[in-house]
Formats: C-alpha cells, sequence, structure tokens
C-alpha cells in the first residue's frame, strides 16, 4: 500500500491475481490502482469486467457510470455484456447494432458481440449477428467455425455440415473442421460419414488420439469390431492410464463374442482403476453370456456398492433372474433400473415383454408407450405391434386397430408380425374393422 504503481503495473498485478489467487485480490489490486489514478479509464474498464465475472452486476453497472467515455466502443462492449447477462437480451441486442453502426464493424467486433451471447448461451441471437456479417462480408475461417457451433446449438445439423464443408472447401488440411464434422454426423448415427471425416482427420495428424477414439466409437457402432479394436489400439501409446481404453478394446471382443479375451481387458482395467464400476459390469456381461451367474451376481453387486445409480447393473441383475425365470425378482430389479433412467428403451421394453408374458397387458402397455417415445424407425415397429398385441388381449380394438396400422405403414411386414404374436386376431381383425366402417357409414 506505500508503493507506488503505475497502470500497467497494476493490469499486470490483476491479471496475475485472476489467474493464481482470485477476484477479491485482484479488486484490491484495482481498488489501490484507482486511488492512485483516479477514474483511470483502463482501470475502471478492468474493474468492470471483473464485476461481471463475479457474477456482481449491479456493482458493475454502477461502476460503468463512472467511466468518462461513454459511448467508446469499450464501454459500450461492456454494457451489452451486462445486458446479456441481466437476460435483457433485445437491449443488449440494440446496443451490439449500435457498435456496429457507430463504432466498428469489423470481424472483430462481430466476434467480440457473438462471444457475449455465446457466454450468456444465446446461441440464436449470437447466430444472428454472425449472419449479419455474411451478408456484407465473405466470413473468414474462424467466423465459419462460429457458425457451424451456433448451428449445432441451434440443432440446425444440416446447417452445421454445409458450413464445417465450407470450411474444408477452404483449407482441406484443418484437422478441426473434419473431426467437427465427423462429431455432428456422429451424433445424427450417420457412422459411414462420420468415419470418413475422422479418417481424414488422422490422416491429417496421425498421433490425434481423441480422433483415434472416436472413430473406433463409429466403427463400434457400426457392429465393425475388427476396425474399431485397430482405431482403440493405435491409441495405446498416447494415455498413460490405459483403464477407458481397455474398456473399450473388451467391449470390441464382446461383440465378436470373444468373451474369454475381453474378460482380461477388462480385469487389466479393474488392476489399473479398482473403483472402476463399468468394468465390473463388462466382466458380469461376460459371464452371463458363458452361463457364470454367479461371478456375474457378484460382480454386479460390487458395481452397486460402488455405483448405486448405475441403472445397467441393476439391469443385468434383472436380467439374470429373468433366464432363470424368477420373475418378481427381475421385475424389481429392472423397476430399479428403469427408476434410474426411464429413457432407455431395452429396459422399458424388458418390463413390457416381462408383463406381457405374464399376460398383465395393461401393466406392459404405459412400457411400451414410454419405449415407443425414444425409440428409432427400426425399433418402433416391434413397438407398435407389441401395442397393438396388449390392447388386442384387453378388449380395446379400436387401439389394436390404430397401432396395427401405424405399424403396417412404417412396414409392411408388421401384419404378419402381429399375426404371429397374436393369432387370434386373424379371424376377429376382419370383423372388427368391418365393424368400425359399419359405425363410421352410420355416423
Amino acid at each position: 500500500m506505500n508503493g507506488y504503481f503505475d497502470v500497467e503495473e497494476i493490469e499486470v498485478l490483476v491479471d496475475y491475481f485472476l489467474f493464481y489467487v482470485g477476484s477479491d485480490e485482484a479488486l484490491e489490486a484495482l481498488d489501490v490502482g484507482l486511488y492512485q489514478h483516479p477514474n483511470h479509464p483502463e482501470l475502471l474498464q478492468k474493474r468492470v469486467k471483473v464485476l461481471i465475472e463475479r457474477g456482481d452486476l449491479n456493482e458493475a453497472e454502477c461502476c460503468l457510470e463512472h467511466l468518462i467515455e461513454h459511448d467508446s466502443y469499450d464501454t459500450c462492449i461492456l454494457k451489452t455484456e451486462i445486458l446479456a447477462k441481466f437476460n435483457r437480451i433485445e437491449e443488449a441486442k440494440e446496443m451490439a447494432l449500435h457498435i456496429l453502426r457507430h463504432h466498428d464493424s469489423s470481424e472483430a467486433a462481430y466476434l467480440d458481440i457473438s462471444d457475449i451471447f455465446r457466454d450468456c448461451d444465446q446461441h440464436s441471437t449470437a447466430l444472428y449477428f454472425i449472419e449479419q456479417r455474411e451478408k456484407v462480408a465473405p466470413l473468414s475461417v474462424d467466423m465459419l467455425f462460429e457458425k457451424a457451433y451456433f448451428l449445432e446449438q441451434e440443432g440446425d445439423y444440416e446447417q452445421a455440415i454445409q458450413t464445417y464443408q465450407d470450411i474444408i472447401s477452404i483449407d482441406s488440411y484443418i484437422g478441426e473442421a473434419w473431426f467437427n464434422l465427423g462429431q455432428v454426423y456422429y451424433t445424427l448415427q450417420r457412422y459411414d460419414e462420420a468415419i470418413h471425416a475422422y479418417t481424414m482427420c488422422v490422416t491429417i495428424n496421425e498421433d490425434d488420439p481423441l480422433a483415434w477414439i472416436q472413430k473406433g466409437h463409429a466403427h463400434f457402432l457400426n457392429k465393425d469390431a475388427d476396425s474399431a479394436l485397430t482405431c482403440y489400439t493405435k491409441c495405446m501409446n498416447f494415455y498413460s492410464e490405459k483403464w477407458e481404453l481397455y474398456i473399450f478394446i473388451a467391449e470390441c471382443l464382446v461383440l465378436k463374442k470373444e468373451y474369454d479375451k475381453a474378460i482380461g481387458f477388462y480385469q487389466d482395467s479393474l488392476n489399473e482403476r479398482s473403483n472402476n464400476y463399468k468394468a465390473l459390469i463388462g466382466l458380469a456381461v461376460c459371464h452371463i453370456e458363458t452361463g457364470n451367474y454367479i461371478e456375474a451376481q457378484r460382480n454386479l453387486f460390487t458395481a452397486t456398492n460402488i455405483s448405486p445409480e448405475s441403472y445397467e447393473a441393476w439391469f443385468y441383475l434383472g436380467e439374470i433372474e429373468n433366464f432363470q425365470h424368477y420373475t418378481q425378482a427381475a421385475i424389481e430389479y429392472f423397476k430399479k433400473s428403469y427408476m434410474l433412467n426411464d429413457t432407455d428403451i431395452v429396459i422399458g421394453m424388458a418390463l413390457g415383454h416381462i408383463y406381457a408374458n405374464m399376460k398383465d397387458y395393461d401393466s406392459a402397455i404405459p412400457y411400451y408407450q414410454k419405449a415407443l417415445e425414444y425409440a428409432d424407425e427400426f425399433q418402433r415397429v416391434d413397438i407398435l405391434v407389441f401395442l397393438a398385441t396388449c390392447y388386442y388381449y384387453t378388449g380395446q380394438h379400436d387401439m389394436t386397430l390404430y397401432y396395427a396400422e401405424k405399424a403396417i405403414k412404417q412396414n409392411a411386414d408388421a401384419l404378419s408380425f402381429f399375426y404371429t404374436m397374436c393369432p387370434e386376431a386373424v379371424d376377429t381383425l376382419s370383423d372388427i374393422i368391418e365393424e368400425n366402417n359399419n359405425k363410421t357409414t352410420k355416423q
């Protein structure tokens, strides 16, 4: 406090405190600086920025009033940020437009503005400003990356794909563009296209472990275990802790039905990280497949002790009970799993099937309906047929027809599947259709 510091020294101290100590000490240093340099604009701006980062928005707004240059670029940027943080988005947008009209309309200004709205998760507004820039000048690679990011956040994946392709057309050796493109395809479950993008990424930089991992995942989800294994093996030299890689490799071996080898890799993963409940679940799956239910249960109970929220462990405990025809115990475990994750179609279907097999169709229906909400186009047909069957056996023939017709529209083979599930309907379904047609005609 007895020393004298020029403005640049205060700024260095503030940055040091922010990085290594904390914002309280940074504000204390700023107080010293403003005492020695009253109302210095750069120190006031620095103080406003620190207060914004701390979330002290009211104090930041008051501090902003002390700035002499009320309409400078830097002041207006700070005003925009404060308004955005207060969720006064329209006012923030107007201030940003004012900056672009009266102060600076360079690419840097557009990026400053988009960063403000990005930090507030206002992706549509950030995208609006990127698109405004695009109207007056071609976007640079940096701005194209920003645009693609905001399009992804808004769920406009096709335009995001096009934007990444625009970047690649400018410079096909930008690995980040290929990787991000792969990620979009991966999200859309377009795994062949994702694999191509990741392949380009590792062609540009063979030592990119994340690209190899994602390429491996895409191959695995494409049921190409051998290619996935090649990708995961490429990563071995990049990681000192390999426990997660061992799990990925083991999962490939499970896909190849090489359970003994898979058990070895799961065990390697556990040796490296003993509280690794995912490896325990993987071991259990191998033991289930080889009929060693006692060892599988031991692994699963250990997994639930480590992670009680692991819905997969509870599910597989239910599977073991179900395989052994202990129906009530299976239902209890499946329900524990379902409570933890009711969006998992496999769990919902398991509960639907177990109740349907017990001829408790009323209990099965809600689980099938919930599964239908999250099903992909291939899963939907089966679930629609299961629902049609349940409604048939509960005597709700209108609902039977409703779900049967929806299934047939998606796949003509659904009718024969329905009759396999519900052979009694062969003789009665035409009568039900005729009865419904008569009702419609009379109305």
